[in-house]
This record gives structure tokens, sequence and C-alpha cells, in this order.
């Protein structure tokens, strides 16, 4: 029997009662069949759920749940979620119902804030702490690139970047023009914050040396005794540290020169071995139950150095928005890495590589912006060589990762005035790793590209659990080119042509169960 029409008096009527908790009025209007994500008139179109997210009424908030409430859905004017709102508002008991029952905890509204982002400006650090543990990003970024540790710089907020630190938080994110390209540190220097905060940053590895729009942290401590000393005091540890390392260099160099060896026979062995036939995936399966499953390096350049006269990449917040959203969702940490120069690419998955990933099960590396034969260029116009980036995970460079698959994606247009050869797929030098590589010939072709990650996406949504990623990767250009051919056909114009492989030295299927 289809539900009768409710007017606007009775939706705003259930909405107030869930913001006061009054469950019987509640039950009364949803057992006349009132749907229960009913949007009110006031209040910017909020939902019922959303009432009981501001106001804390856990148990008004438990009842719409078990009716089927959407976790998830935003209001109207300011692009809040339910969690956003319960964040907002300290309301705990609500915000722990809605994280158990798997809502999405890294969603910004708006204005660019985060379930996590209000937490830090409310000082809430048990709301933070709850978040964390529910598989919140202690990195996300907001559309102006600034992450969760700015705002403890800007606020001050130690105990609760201590907490982001530990949780994995990358202690140098950069925010865009807009907001000065701070890291952390030149910002809460610039705030004026405790010495204690830029002493946990540093011991975390932030680069004291960062060069803001403002001027780097030395610069702006002037005028700020406290904060000066202890710079200068960093800066000399820091020094202190580096040749106590410079020290151990003969020995270094020896290691190295033998890793090199090490990689140099992987090469050559995988050159001399045929290459596993697409139809020929193992049938085993890798471990991917971790939580967070792993770290997922995002790294792009869409804009350059006016040096280099390369046009700005179309589309490419839109690809890293897609990327980010796609691999949080999958359950990984994301570690942006966006518009760094060319050799400050290799230098961040150097970093990385460093880290100790034994709880991790997976790494996934993904690269969105201009390619040159077998590298990408970054925002100074320098290439980096993916077969470098591949081999700064290495067993022997990345012993936690050793047997534990690797993905490294790439989605690349040519370089503007490239010559020589078309793009090259470098096949991968160790073992337990997957290359996936999606190009088109120009910037004016990389829509295909968008349009790629969207079917991407879609098929990780429904078959993830039990499709092999190669497959997967491989379907979605399959089906992209199905999909163009027919419109092709029906228009008579030809689309841009869009080409991907996959490279693999995986011994097992990579699931995402």
């Amino acid at each position: 029997m289809p539900l009768r029409q409710f007017s606007a008096d009775e939706v705003d009527d259930f909405y107030l009662a869930a913001g006061r908790g009054d469950i019987d009025a509640m039950l009364r209007q949803l057992d006349t069949g009132l749907d229960v994500d009913s949007a009110t008139s006031r209040e910017f179109h909020r939902t019922a759920l959303m009432a009981a997210a501001m106001t804390d009424q856990a148990e008004a908030a438990r009842l719409l749940m078990s009716r089927g409430a959407a976790l998830d859905v935003r209001d109207r004017e300011l692009g809040c979620t339910a969690a956003l709102l319960a964040a907002q508002q300290q309301s705990r008991g609500v915000l722990r119902l809605l994280t158990e029952a798997g809502a999405r905890l890294n969603a910004f509204n708006s204005a660019g804030y985060s379930a996590l982002f209000w937490c830090i400006e409310n000082n809430d650090e048990a709301s933070v702490a709850l978040l964390l543990e529910a598989g919140a990003d202690p990195s996300r970024r907001n559309p102006n690139g600034l992450a969760p540790l700015h705002l403890c710089a800007a606020f001050d907020r130690v105990d609760i970047a201590h907490r982001l630190l530990e949780a994995g938080a990358e202690p140098d994110p950069v925010s865009c023009e807009l907001h000065g390209r701070h890291t952390p540190l030149t910002l809460a220097v610039s705030a004026g914050g405790r010495p204690q905060m830029l002493e946990m940053l540093a011991s975390s590895g932030a680069d004291l040396e960062h060069a803001s729009e403002e001027g780097t942290a030395m610069a702006l401590a002037r005028g700020r005794p406290k904060l000066l000393t202890c710079l200068e005091s960093l800066m000399r540890s820091r020094r202190a540290s580096e040749r106590r390392r410079s020290s151990t260099v003969n020995a270094a160099a020896v290691a190295k020169q033998a890793s090199a060896a090490r990689r140099q026979t992987a090469r050559r062995a995988a050159a001399t071995t045929p290459r596993r036939p697409r139809s020929a995936l193992p049938s085993g399966i890798y471990p991917c139950a971790a939580r967070p499953r792993g770290t997922c390096l995002l790294a792009g350049c869409a804009r350059f150095s006016h040096e280099f006269d390369f046009p700005a990449m179309p589309g490419s917040e839109e690809r890293l928005a897609l990327l980010t959203d796609t691999f949080s969702d999958l359950g990984l940490l994301i570690r942006p890495a966006v518009g760094l120069a060319g050799g400050d690419l290799l230098a961040r998955a150097q970093r990385l590589a460093a880290a100790d990933h034994s709880a991790a099960d997976l790494l996934v590396c993904a690269f969105v912006g201009y390619g040159l034969s077998g590298g990408m260029v970054g925002f100074d116009g320098r290439p980096t060589d993916i077969g470098q980036l591949v081999d700064c995970f290495s067993p022997a460079e990345c012993p936690s990762l050793a047997g534990k698959p690797k993905l490294f994606l790439f989605l690349l247009s040519a370089a503007p005035r490239a010559r020589g050869p078309g793009p090259t797929f470098p096949e991968p030098s160790q073992a337990d790793c997957l290359l996936a590589y999606a190009c088109v010939a120009d910037a004016s072709s990389c829509g295909r590209l968008t349009d790629f990650l969207h079917r991407m996406r879609r098929a990780l949504d429904t078959e993830a659990e039990h499709v092999d990623f190669g497959r997967l990767f491989l379907g979605a250009s399959e089906r992209l080119l199905a999909a163009s051919a027919s419109t092709d056909e029906k228009s008579g114009f030809s689309q841009p042509a869009l080409l991907t492989e996959v490279r693999h030295s995986l011994d097992r299927q990579l699931l995402f169960r």
C-alpha cells in the first residue's frame, strides 16, 4: 500500500521530536508510514538523524538507525552529514553510534570541515580518539590542502597533534597558495604556538627549513624569543644528527651499491622471464584484513613552474579527489604528495619506504600528471623515473613490506612537446608488485582518464571483494572502450584513445575483502 503524503508540519514535528529525544512521538509518526529520512523544511533541510546528532539524543538516533535511516545523507545548504554535526556539537554518544554503524568519517562539508576538523577546533580529544580508532584518516586534506595537523597548529592543540602523529599523520602537508603554502610547523610559528608543538613536529621528521609564502619558520619566529630559541635548538640537534649519520657514509654507500646490484640482477631476471598472461592470474589470495589496510601515497601535479610553460592539466583536482575517496573507502590511509618537484617526489617515496609497515597488509601508490618515456613530470618540469619509485619499496629498501602486495597506479598524459617514443610500461623489478597504467596522448584528452576512474570506482564498489584488482582495472578499461565505440558509431566522431596496461609479479590475487 503506498505511503500517504505527510505535510511539512508533520515532518517538522518528527524532526523536533528527534531533537528532544521524544521516542513515543517518533514511533507514532514512523508507524503511520512517515519516511525516516524525511527532510524538514526548516534548518537547512535536515533529517531527524541530524537533529538527534546535534542534541546528542543517542536513543533517538538508535531508533532511527534501526528503521534504516541513511547515515551519510547531507543537508542542502552546508553539505553536513550526521557525523559532521555530531562532531561539531560534541555529541559523543551519537558520534559513537554513527562510527559503530559505519558512517563515513572523512567527508567534508562545503566549508572544508570534516568531523576530525570540528573535534580539533572544539579541543575534543576524546572524540578525536574515537574517530581515529574507527578509521578516520589523520592526514586527509580538504580542498584547500589543509590537514588536521594544520588545525592543531593554528589552535595550538598539542595533545591532539600527538594523537594524530601516533596514528600515522604526515608531519609535513603543505597547504595551497590560498592558505600560504604552510606546513603545520610554519603555521604553528606564525600563530605563536607553544614550543612543545615545534618539538613534537620536529621529532616526527618535519622539515625545519620549509619556506611558506610568509617565510621559513626561523624568519617567522623573529620577535618571538621562546620560539626562536626552540627552533635554533632543534636546528642544532638536526645538524648533529645528520653529522652522526654522515660518519657512517662509507658503510651506507657500500650497502647502497649492493642494493643497486641486487635490483639490477632482478631487472635482468624480469627481462628474461616470460610475462604472465592476463588470464593467468594466480589463485591464492593475499591477506588484506588489517585496519587500516595500509598506506596510499597519492601524488599529482596539476600546475607547473612558469619556467617550463606547461599548461595546467584539466580535471586533475577531480581525479585526485576520486582517487582519495576510492582508496580511503577501501580502508587505506591517504598520504598526499601534490605539487612536488621531480626529486622531491622520489624523496617522499623514500621517506615512506623507511617507515614501519609491519601492521599493514599492502601499499598503494597512485600518480596523476604528465608523463615522459618511463617517468612522471614534477612541478619543476623534471621527470621522476617510474622504476626508481618502485624500487624504493623493494624488500632491501623496505623490509616491512616484503611479501606484501604493492600496487602502483599511473594515470598519465603525454607531456607537452614531448619527443621520442610514446609511453613505456616498465615491468616490476621485484616480487609482489602490480603496475597499472592508464595513458592518453595529450592534455585535451584527460577527460578520458576521469571517465576511466569513475568506471574503476564503480567496479571496486561492487566487485572488489571477489575480483582481482588487475582484472578490475582492465575490465573498467574494456567497458569504457566498449561504451566509446558505441558512442562513436552513433555520432560518427572518434573519441580520444585510452591506453591501459597491467604488469605484475604477484603470486596471489589482490582482493579488497
